[in-house]
């Protein structure tokens, strides 16, 4: 008997939301003090942070703080900050919240194209992947970004079960909102609107969610950018156009976080394999999504571990098509459900039970490795640097430093110009000496701390 067959769970559809929504809260108790004191989880995270706080004290975006990356997290976490003291534990909290978001999104979209049983899996899968709880309390765009995609995913397939064009608008805007959060999400673009054309063979369909789509974006753009093309190309597209081979930082890294969770890549494969026996060319998104993301990653320079999150968002959804097929023998007369089985249906079956097996076995060693990502260190050094910045911050107006992170604890503002000196920016935009004699010359720093 089915999860789904027990009464209970008919006749409540928001029941299965709610737990999974219950027991993601239960994990914020044991993850409140890592998130609290730990002093850095990822370079990224500092200058996202210090680019936050010079928005608030009211300087410009693009025109004075440099920013490779377009301007709606920085808007969102200054006006969070707004309503909450500027720390690095708010600034978690606020990508956890947004992480809830994503994975309601997310139920919500395969619950629609696949049932309770599917979607709940899919969730589960994806909290357990190696890098999600990490990425899920990290201040950085990705996730952020991508609960914005999940979201206009989701009012896409509530359009294809009701055809209310209101849901075809808010998917649009919510893809835009994505878009100018991180511009990785462009990409799906073409899948996106492939699938509105086959929930509505209209082009009016197609045309209502692009204009939705792009008021939304556009309109944030201009704001920030006043339709300075120069400017824009200069801080949006060149720094991420030029290829760099920097060490480590390629698909390999993507490859290795896959075979970490070999267990969900293998119900993945499976999940592929049914939809490509069943030629069910309306349900291919995730597999067309799996297979862009993958390419893009292969070609593009330089990768970093936080790509992988799109990688495992959509190998979760296709483990849990998988998953739910072995225990559905009538899904929608799926795979099991033919009378006349082949030795090939026979010998998927059982090579689908010892890894749903082996998924299981695992559990326990995935559970603790969840909880261990979110522990990082904080040195002692750290936080003696910390503390002996802030002693002088009275006396302090600005702090050079390629590490923003401890100004950001000291509370002590860095040149809006020199606020992102990252591996990027050093190869994309090579900062000249002189540049930075004539910024040093500009605001005459107090201190500097270069690590």
């Amino acid at each position: 008997m089915s999860i789904l067959s027990i009464p209970l769970f008919k006749q409540n559809r928001f029941l299965l939301p709610i737990l999974l929504l219950v027991i993601f809260v239960t994990l914020v108790p044991t993850i409140k003090s890592p998130i609290k004191h730990t002093f850095e989880y990822d370079p990224d995270e500092g200058f996202e942070l210090m680019k936050s706080l010079l928005f608030l004290n009211g300087f410009s975006l693009y025109k004075e703080i440099s920013n490779d990356q377009p301007p709606l997290f920085t808007l969102i976490l200054s006006s969070w900050f707004k309503l909450f003291n500027p720390s690095a534990y708010h600034g978690r909290m606020l990508i956890l919240i947004f992480s809830v978001i994503l994975l309601l999104a997310f139920y919500g979209t395969i619950k629609n194209l696949w049932g309770n049983f599917c979607a709940i899996m899919a969730v589960i899968f994806l909290l357990l992947s190696s890098v999600y709880l990490r990425l899920s309390t990290s201040i950085m765009i990705g996730t952020l970004a991508l609960s914005f995609v999940m979201l206009a995913l989701y009012f896409l397939t509530l359009y294809r079960k009701s055809r209310w064009e209101h849901y075809l608008i808010l998917s649009g805007i919510f893809f835009g909102l994505s878009v100018s959060t991180k511009l990785f999400a462009i990409f799906i673009l073409p899948l996106i609107i492939l699938e509105i054309i086959q929930a509505n063979k209209k082009s009016h369909a197609v045309f209502l969610w692009l204009l939705s789509f792009l008021i939304a974006s556009l309109s944030i753009i201009a704001l920030f950018f006043q339709f300075n093309f120069g400017m824009l190309m200069q801080s949006l597209f060149q720094p991420h156009l030029k290829r760099l081979d920097l060490p480590g930082c390629n698909f390999l890294l993507i490859w290795r976080m896959i075979l970490t969770d070999y267990d969900t890549a293998l119900l993945a494969l499976i999940g592929i394999i049914l939809l490509l026996r069943q030629r069910r060319y309306g349900s291919f998104f995730p597999l067309w999504c799996l297979a862009l993301t993958l390419f893009i990653l292969l070609i593009y320079r330089p990768v970093w571990y936080h790509y992988y999150l799109p990688v495992s968002v959509t190998l979760s959804w296709l483990a849990a098509i998988g998953f739910s097929k072995f225990f559905h023998l009538d899904l929608r007369q799926g795979w099991f459900a033919r009378k006349n089985k082949s030795i090939l249906d026979i010998f998927l079956r059982w090579i689908t039970a010892v890894i749903i097996i082996l998924a299981i076995l695992r559990l326990p060693g995935k559970y603790r490795r969840m909880h261990q990502s979110v522990w990082g260190e904080t040195t002692v050094e750290e936080c003696k640097a910390v503390e002996l910045l802030s002693k002088y911050r009275e006396h302090t107006h600005w702090i050079f430093t390629d590490r923003p992170i401890f100004a950001f604890y000291a509370n002590i503002l860095v040149p809006p110009e020199l606020v992102l000196i990252t591996w990027k920016r050093k190869f994309t935009e090579p900062l000249e000496q002189s540049y930075l004699i004539d910024m040093l010359q500009k605001y005459k720093p107090e201190l500097i701390l270069l690590t």
